[in-house]
């Protein structure tokens, strides 16, 4: 097939010896980057002055192989991205890039042209890249030798249509993946868009480019050892359903916690507004599955949240949630909650976490009850009819064994699953792993009961 499209397409030669190896260095049929996973004889990997190939060798289809190495494979940028650091490279949708290594979230990549000339080499974020097999690029078929159709490749490449939601890095920039601890100087603070008891929270940008939250606590008796302790745990946990931590800045007080921005603000406010009002059941119901996703893998990663309610969760485009304030609420929030009992939330409070102090994710789940009560409510206060109650009245009331009424119109299913969340032993109630499955695979029936 090298032969075929060399003589066919001439001008492109610097593609096919990308693909194919030089042909007078060629000792069998090779395709550089490509992993042959539909064949009876699979590839092994070779070396030519340092560059990948695959050359054919008989094994067995299920035999074990070696990982494969990401060099030679083609990528095509989704969104346009703008370098944040010196060694990071800018582009636009449709560029294409030559993967050399990857690295976490940040791989490096040689950006080439599409007659396969290097334009650049730099570090780019990968989930702003998608490799040809994943999004049809590349067309293979196997007899008895590769068939690359790689003309088919760039046509593909030319009318792909990427997902409409732009991701977020996981960092400000790769060259904070390992510095978290950043100067206030480098960040400006916008509009206020929250204030608590423990924190305000402001829009704000770093370099003056990148947006960003900030939340500025409140407490300046932190334990300063201890709350870095927490970050180094904290920076380790990522996933869809949660926020970003990029940074902090503690070389001064106040502490500065730098997020990912969430545009649409708390889930709580959100639900209250004109716009989460008009959502409908299939939709909450769609929230509630995004935050036990999260909590799934806090759960999964034995991280405990602590005070998990529908103030800590954000809502940005396209109504993705993600959960926030996790695991920093032992060390921001605890001491406030020992000291002036008013402050402890107990209406999201598991029994013997108000009682004894035992936080669990089994008390997490408890909270998340709560949270779903919230949500079906568009927001309603917890209790509604214990509003003149204090809390140790409500305390006692649930201790008794009162649970809160179905909201109105709220789903049978749905509320089965709240009452199972505040189940008085700790070991009946379900995890977040089973809660995720339940909400992820409800049905508009079951919606309906």
């Amino acid at each position: 097939m090298g032969d075929c499209l060399r003589k066919t397409c001439p001008c492109l030669e610097t593609l096919w010896v990308r693909l194919f190896g030089d042909k007078k260095n060629t000792e069998c049929n090779t395709v550089e980057g490509i992993s042959n996973d539909v064949a009876d004889d699979e590839c092994v990997e070779i070396s030519h002055n340092g560059r990948q190939s695959f050359t054919r060798n008989p094994v067995h289809r299920n035999a074990p192989q070696p990982s494969q190495t990401t060099e030679s494979a083609i990528y095509m940028a989704l969104w346009r991205f703008k370098a944040r650091d010196k060694d990071e490279l800018s582009f636009q949708e449709g560029d294409l890039f030559n993967v050399i290594s990857r690295s976490g979230d940040w791989w490096t990549a040689r950006k080439i042209d599409r007659n396969g000339r290097v334009l650049a080499t730099g570090v780019v974020p990968n989930n702003y890249l998608a490799r040809g097999e994943s999004v049809n690029c590349l067309d293979l078929l196997v007899t008895g030798c590769f068939l690359v159709f790689f003309c088919a490749v760039l046509d593909t490449f030319n009318t792909f249509s990427p997902p409409q939601k732009e991701p977020v890095p996981q960092d400000l920039s790769h060259s904070t993946v390992d510095e978290w601890e950043l100067p206030k100087e480098e960040f400006t603070l916008g509009d206020q868009l929250g204030s608590g008891f423990f924190a305000d929270v402001h829009r704000g940008k770093w370099k003056n480019s990148i947006n960003v939250a900030i939340k500025i606590l409140k407490n300046d008796s932190l334990n300063d050892r201890e709350f870095q302790c927490e970050v180094q745990i904290l920076k380790k946990l990522r996933h869809r359903h949660l926020i970003s931590l990029f940074a902090v800045c503690t070389s001064s007080s106040p502490y500065y916690i730098i997020t990912e921005l969430m545009e649409k603000g708390n889930l709580l406010n959100f639900l209250r507004g004109s716009e989460g009002s008009l959502l409908d059941l299939v939709s909450l119901a769609d929230m509630a599955a995004q935050v036990a996703d999260g909590m799934a893998y806090l759960e999964q990663q034995n991280s405990i949240h602590r005070d998990l309610a529908a103030r800590n969760v954000l809502v940005g485009e396209n109504y993705i949630c993600k959960v926030a304030d996790f695991g920093l609420a032992r060390i921001i929030k605890e001491p406030f909650y020992v000291s002036e009992d008013k402050k402890i939330p107990y209406k999201w409070s598991s029994p013997e976490a108000i009682s004894h102090g035992r936080f669990s994710n089994k008390s997490d789940v408890w909270s998340f009850g709560v949270l779903l009560y919230e949500i079906l409510t568009y927001g309603g206060i917890p209790y509604p009819g214990m509003s003149c109650y204090n809390n140790n009245e409500v305390y006692r009331q649930i201790i008794a064994g009162y649970r809160m009424p179905a909201p109105e119109k709220c789903p049978n299913f749905l509320y089965k699953l709240m009452l199972a969340c505040w189940s008085d032993n700790p070991a009946d109630r379900p995890d977040f792993k089973e809660l995720r499955s339940k909400l992820e695979n409800i049905n508009r029936y079951e919606l309906e009961q």
